[in-house]
């Protein structure tokens, strides 16, 4: 089993624990997730939601000075693909990294 972080910021974070290719646990803040009698929870979006509902708590927060600097590679992974309706193919639409730049 492997753990990945999705949000770490000081004592709160969001991660989803694999078994395989399934995500088998949720933790958000340390704690592994109860989804009680939820029959089959999507654990991947759920741990998504929580997520993005963290990101928008600390970027809602009044910062003085703030710097974000945002290199090559930044975006790698991030994005959803999307499907060409006319041409009936699937569109890649994460980020690259150089190696993956077609000249």
């Amino acid at each position: 089993m492997s753990k990945k972080y999705l949000f770490i910021n000081g004592h709160k974070s969001v991660a989803v624990e694999y078994d395989g290719d399934n995500v088998s646990e949720v933790y958000i803040d340390g704690n592994r997730y109860d989804f009680g009698d939820e029959v089959n929870p999507n654990k991947l979006d759920f741990a998504n939601a929580v997520k993005r509902k963290k990101y928008a708590e600390l970027l809602n927060n009044q910062f003085e000075n703030l710097v974000i600097l945002s290199g090559a590679g930044s975006s790698v992974g991030i994005g959803k693909n999307i499907m060409d309706d006319v041409l009936d193919i699937e569109i890649e639409r994460k980020g690259k990294i150089m190696s993956d730049v077609e000249n």
